[in-house]
């Protein structure tokens, strides 16, 4: 909800009004809660989902995901922990 709420407000600096913005997202738990739900339609935000289980949606963000935890978190020597 924060970053929810920091967008709004960075959008609406820019912009003013928040009428026609999309926000599209997975089927995660924190999008389909009524809390959010309720934030985004109070200011006019249209929610949009992808199919669910349908991860085509998701490839770009998680090729990059995947690329930044190779370059830092597994490209990284952890000294002091036993695995």
């Amino acid at each position: 909800m924060d970053n929810l709420n920091d967008a709004i407000n960075k959008i609406k600096l820019i912009k003013k009004d928040l009428n026609g913005i999309i926000i599209h997202s997975d089927h995660g738990y924190q999008y389909t809660s009524t809390i959010y739900h309720d934030k985004c339609l109070s200011n006019g935000i249209i929610i949009s989902m992808g199919k669910k289980y349908h991860c085509a949606d998701n490839i770009v963000i998680e090729s990059f995901h995947s690329l930044l935890k190779k370059a830092t978190i597994h490209n990284k020597i952890w000294i002091g922990y036993n695995y």
